[in-house]
């Protein structure tokens, strides 16, 4: 399995407006919302309140349909729920 990108993560936590100077000083740019954007591929965190610190969503790429089949297959067999679109 190839995962060749990573195009997106949203990360929870319970009080975004406290971490968003933080991912600034790692050199992210804020962009509204919540968003925060890289030189190399725009936006691609977003922090969103929830009650406690976690993942919420992350978004890859692949180069092929075989690449899809095999990163659905194991993160279906570890109990999570990928949505392929």
């Amino acid at each position: 399995m190839g995962l060749h990108e990573l195009r997106s993560v949203t990360i929870g936590v319970p009080d975004p407006e406290a971490v968003l100077g933080y991912y600034g000083e790692l050199g992210l740019t804020p962009d509204g919302d919540g968003g925060f954007s890289t030189l190399d591929g725009g936006h691609q965190l977003t922090v969103e309140q929830a009650a406690s610190r976690r993942l919420v969503d992350i978004v890859v790429a692949v180069d092929s349909a075989d690449d899809i089949a095999g990163a659905v297959e194991r993160l279906s067999a570890a109990g999570f729920h990928p949505d392929v679109s």
